[in-house]
């Protein structure tokens, strides 16, 4: 996939709200039909504490082939902090951190945990699909250093060429939707911006003019070996960073702050 390749930049100013992965397997009916008692066990030593049952809290477009809607068969694993969570289905696992976000490595190492413990107890032949997502917001509220803010000079031209032009003014909304694919890993990447309300992260957000990214890098073939979930995860973060910096602008890094590499 050609895309310039970045190096490693930590910023001072996080505008990282959500990262999410997820492994889809071959249908297990044990999950269906008894509880998940070992997993539990297993999760609870790596603070796994609580557990609920509901619709899966991670982007809808990432899980989008539940095999059931039957809530109990979906399971959240989370600590007493609730910023990390694991999601298990019959179908699918994911780890889904929406709050508190370190590194790339601190996540790696809670997947690998989570993984490894899941292959162990159910031991699926294989994976059909492997998906690394991440959602970026810049606005007043994750910028609040900024007493003076213009959104749209965080966006580069290429994303939204109308901002260039004398109808940039009469904006009110803007949406695009890039897939790429080099025959091996896929992505889809959605720039967005837009008035917003909600919660993101540990952020509440209210009508916020704000600037979107999200990455989603996968791979739809079929995974036998464990380990090389991992190797393909270290392809989508580097994969990652060269999206999100293609999707921004100098004005954007130095709202961040660069902090070195």
């Amino acid at each position: 996939m050609y895309f310039e390749n970045y190096e490693l930049v930590e910023y001072k100013h996080n505008i990282l709200f959500q990262v999410v992965f997820q492994a889809r397997f071959p249908e297990i009916m044990r999950i269906q039909h008894e509880p998940p008692i070992a997993f539990q066990d297993a999760l609870r030593k790596e603070g796994y504490t609580e557990i609920t049952r509901g619709f899966p809290a991670v982007p809808p477009g990432i899980i989008s082939n539940q095999a059931s809607n039957d809530i109990g068969k979906i399971f959240h694993f989370l600590p007493e902090q609730r910023d990390w969570e694991v999601v298990l289905s019959q179908d699918s696992i994911a780890l889904n951190c929406h709050r508190n976000y370190r590194n790339y490595s601190d996540f790696k190492e809670k997947l690998e945990k989570v993984l490894r413990i899941f292959y162990e107890i159910y031991k699926p032949p294989y994976f059909t699909r492997i998906d690394f997502l991440s959602r970026n917001m810049a606005n007043r509220v994750f910028l609040p250093h900024l007493e003076k803010m213009n959104v749209e000079s965080f966006i580069p031209e290429h994303i939204f060429p109308v901002l260039g032009t004398p109808r940039a003014d009469d904006v009110l909304s803007l949406q695009t939707v890039s897939q790429f694919d080099d025959n091996e890993i896929k992505a889809h990447v959605a720039h967005t911006l837009s008035q917003v309300s909600g919660e993101f992260g540990q952020r509440q957000v209210t009508d916020e003019k704000s600037y979107i990214i999200e990455i989603d890098c996968f791979y739809d073939r079929n995974v036998g070996v464990i380990d090389e979930i991992f190797t393909k995860c270290d392809i989508f973060k580097k994969l990652e960073r060269n999206f999100f910096e293609w999707s921004i602008t100098e004005a954007l890094r130095e709202a961040m702050g660069k902090s070195g590499s």
